[in-house]
């Protein structure tokens, strides 16, 4: 089973090819994937504490907290630090019951958005893998709240994925919570177009997760990006 990837993903080229049905890294309709030892947890590691109130706000680049902008670990302003983008996370304050839309890329440059809906101080997870995040809108709710974004341990995966096969972390087996790719038409609400898998163990920057996985092999990058 081959390992060679490509690994040049420029951020604002679409490298999204429709119905896709060919790939050198996929044979007989599976793909074995290394993903990387992406960093922990970081639930305001985007927008930290950032104003959430009964106006609408916008956030760009220049809002980042300082170790997603100009110090970011991927040395790439904006980039998730997962090969294949991770899941976001938004948590607001006590009380807070916004609505917000995050627009950023997935791997392959396609643009995207996902819309969150703050839950007080509970963390509401992303179902989409972003692999850059470019802005984050607002909406008017409760007075006086602040907002903070950031990451979880769902990671994207290269192709649409239709099951996991095996997984592996360190060379461990082990079972992660995976979710199929989403078939029909991708809006702000849905899941991930090519699918997301969580490691049994939480992500350090240090554990390699290698994917086993089978892929459609009738569309392999998913259906567009909403």
């Amino acid at each position: 089973m081959s390992k060679v990837h490509a690994d040049y993903f420029p951020r604002n080229i679409s490298q999204y090819v429709p119905l896709m049905e060919f790939a050198a890294d996929v044979i007989n309709g599976q793909c074995l994937v290394n993903l990387g030892a992406p960093i922990a947890i970081d639930l305001d590691g985007i927008w930290d504490g950032v104003t959430a109130d009964a106006s609408i706000n916008t956030y760009t680049s220049a809002d980042f907290k300082s170790t997603f902008g100009a110090s970011n670990v991927t040395g790439n302003v904006g980039e998730i630090d997962a090969i294949y983008g991770r899941a976001l996370t938004c948590t607001g304050s006590t009380g807070s019951d916004h609505v917000l839309v995050i627009s950023g890329r997935d791997y392959l440059g396609q643009a995207m958005s996902e819309t969150f809906t703050l839950n007080g101080t509970t963390p509401d997870v992303g179902n989409k893998a972003f692999k850059f995040v470019d802005t984050m809108v607002i909406q008017a709710g409760a007075a006086s709240d602040t907002c903070d974004v950031g990451w979880n341990d769902k990671l994207g995966v290269p192709y649409a994925m239709e099951s996991m096969a095996s997984f592996r972390e360190d060379t461990v087996v082990t079972s992660p919570t995976v979710v199929a790719s989403v078939t029909t038409t991708a809006t702000t609400s849905t899941g991930d177009t090519r699918g997301t898998v969580i490691p049994a163990s939480s992500t350090d920057g240090s554990n390699v997760h290698e994917a086993f996985f089978n892929v459609n092999t009738d569309n392999m990058h998913g259906v567009v990006q909403a």
